[in-house]
């Protein structure tokens, strides 16, 4: 799941303005991971916060949704959770948590999991929710050289599984980059009817 700002030139699209020289929509969408095809798009100002539009779709149970630091909200976090609904994302690096159980590491995947923890949310956000409890990865990228931290309600999952299908969601930010390059509207140059 992710949402990304289709650029509009604002001289022909004034009613998109979002900034004051910048216009553009923004387009929400779920990206199926098995045919790499959209399950729904959403188009809305630019304005509108990407977890807004999460909030207002429903998801079959056992789904696994994948998103980036912007859907961080304990509370939809909390039903998603409640209808079986599986979410992995970054955690924030100011995440209020204490660990736990520390989980084991597999040995063959000692190298890149630095640690697989049980954490218990100490935000009063979380604890309003009724989300306290997760799942917490430390994951070291070997491509980019730099740990990465994650956080989720799948328990079953190896750690490095979970990594992975973080990973896989590169494949909707290709998707929008392809979008963008065939949408996009360079100028507010007539169009010529010859």
């Amino acid at each position: 799941m992710d949402a990304s700002v289709v650029p509009l030139c604002l001289s022909l699209f004034d009613w998109a303005q979002y900034r004051s020289k910048k216009g553009g929509i923004k387009l929400h969408t779920v990206l199926d991971y098995d045919g790499l095809l959209p399950v729904f798009l959403d188009l809305t100002d630019a304005k509108t916060h990407e977890v807004t539009v999460g909030r207002a779709h429903s998801h079959p149970r056992g789904s696994v949704l994948v998103f980036d630091r912007g859907y961080s909200d304990f509370a939809w976090w909390s039903v998603l959770d409640s209808s079986g609904v599986f979410f992995i994302t970054r955690a924030k690096t100011n995440l209020d948590w204490r660990i736990v159980r520390q989980r084991e590491i597999p040995h063959k995947a000692r190298g890149s999991v630095k640690g697989d923890y049980d954490v218990e949310i100490g935000s009063s956000a979380a604890k309003a929710a009724g989300l306290t409890r997760l799942r917490y990865i430390k994951y070291y990228d070997e491509d980019q050289g730099r740990e990465l931290y994650f956080i989720t309600n799948q328990t079953s999952w190896t750690a490095s599984d979970v990594a992975l299908a973080y990973k896989e969601r590169w494949h909707i930010e290709v998707f929008f980059k392809l979008l963008k390059q065939h949408l996009s509207i360079h100028s507010s140059a007539p169009v010529s009817m010859r």
